[in-house]
């Protein structure tokens, strides 16, 4: 029985059938290859201590890439970049990704190096916009 279950008598419809209308997603529907916007570059320094960015102002930010989801406890997450990174995995432009349909308009380098664990009761995972999940084929291995 889920949450929305024991609050309302009503099951949580599945996220495929939601579309492009999920806006945000709980963190206990996080999993692998789940790409999200808006986690601020500063907080981004703050986590990682070392992510390479000129931080114009509070509101610049990143996408991040979910690497591996703990349930219940915290979920392994980094950023991403579309910048040119040499030897990083990326996900190329003109992915289709699942659940939402969205397509990605440029090419997105995933920096596993940057990785961080992001807990549940985070505060910021309530300010992030869930983009969709990355197909497997998209993601590929630069040399």
């Amino acid at each position: 029985m889920s949450y929305s279950d024991q609050i309302w008598g009503k099951p949580e419809p599945p996220i495929e059938i939601l579309g492009e209308s999920i806006k945000h997603l709980g963190v206990a529907h996080w999993t692998h290859r789940m790409m999200f916007a808006g986690f601020q570059d500063w907080l981004l320094r703050k986590y990682t201590r070392t992510f390479p960015v000129t931080i114009k102002n509070k509101k610049s930010w990143h996408p991040i890439f979910v690497l591996k989801a703990y349930p219940s406890y915290a979920h392994k997450v980094c950023p991403c970049t579309s910048k040119y990174k040499p030897k990083t995995p990326y996900i190329r432009a003109g992915c289709v990704l699942e659940h939402t349909g969205k397509t990605l308009t440029r090419t997105s380098f995933i920096l596993e190096k940057l990785s961080f664990n992001i807990p549940e009761d985070a505060k910021v995972i309530d300010e992030l916009k869930y983009t969709g999940r990355v197909p497997e084929e998209c993601i590929k291995k630069n040399s």
